[in-house]
């Protein structure tokens, strides 16, 4: 009985060594979010305009075409929790942001802080600090999502150092279409609609707004273009 709990210990042991290998090795690897928040950090002090919001701003609203020093922190999925949590982290660190652009769309007031991206909760924890409202240990570690260890791993295998965005934050790539469309739209299931879910979203909105005002920072709403798919299936 003795050998075989031994038994039993080492072989934990050695998994809690392979876990934590695989962790640090996974956390190590480039991805968009730890790009995005390196970009802020790096940047901060000279931005002028600030975007938020998900992939409608983060490969519409290209920074290159303002006059002032524009960066954008909009990311696919990203919700605007998110957004709440950046303007509250960065915006005193921020001496010459004027003007903060904001994009409210059909389903901004009732999406989670994160739609469409199982790992997505986990990234914002881990990379940007975003405390999750509610408990999950899938959310504060990168072992339990392997479908984004196997990506992760696949390219630095293959030496690959993908190009997230540009270095004020654009993506840019023309990928919105039917299909896109159509898993975005049909990710949107009766519990985002919760009065839970929208109350949490207008909180947020009141906070970026009153935050905003109190530093003298302009609050610019925008409503971004869709594919006529998200509109045709966001119809119904």
């Amino acid at each position: 009985m003795k050998r075989f709990i031994i038994k039993i210990m080492v072989f934990l042991l050695l998994s809690l060594i392979i876990a934590i290998v695989i962790e640090c090795v996974v956390r190590s690897a480039p991805n968009p979010y730890k790009y995005k928040i390196s970009l802020i950090e790096e940047q901060k002090k000279d931005v002028q305009l600030l975007v938020l919001g998900s992939s409608t701003a983060y490969n519409g609203i290209n920074p290159s075409f303002f006059d002032k020093k524009t960066l954008n922190m909009a990311l696919g999925g990203q919700g605007i929790m998110i957004d709440a949590f950046l303007v509250n982290r960065y915006l005193n660190q921020m001496p010459n942001l004027d003007a903060i652009i904001l994009p409210i769309e059909y389903g901004t007031l009732f999406m989670p802080a994160v739609f469409g991206f199982p790992d997505g909760l986990m990234n914002y924890h881990i990379y940007y600090e975003f405390e999750p409202d509610c408990f999950s240990i899938d959310n504060y570690f990168e072992f339990f999502h392997s479908k984004s260890i196997r990506t992760k791993l696949e390219r630095m295998i293959r030496g690959e150092t993908p190009q997230f965005s540009d270095t004020l934050g654009f993506c840019g790539e023309d990928w919105i279409g039917p299909l896109e469309a159509e898993i975005a739209v049909k990710g949107v299931t009766a519990e985002d609609y919760s009065d839970n879910q929208i109350d949490k979203n207008i909180k947020a909105l009141r906070q970026i707004a009153e935050l905003s005002e109190k530093a003298n920072v302009k609050l610019v709403i925008v409503s971004m273009p869709f594919h006529k798919s998200f509109r045709d299936l966001a119809s119904h």
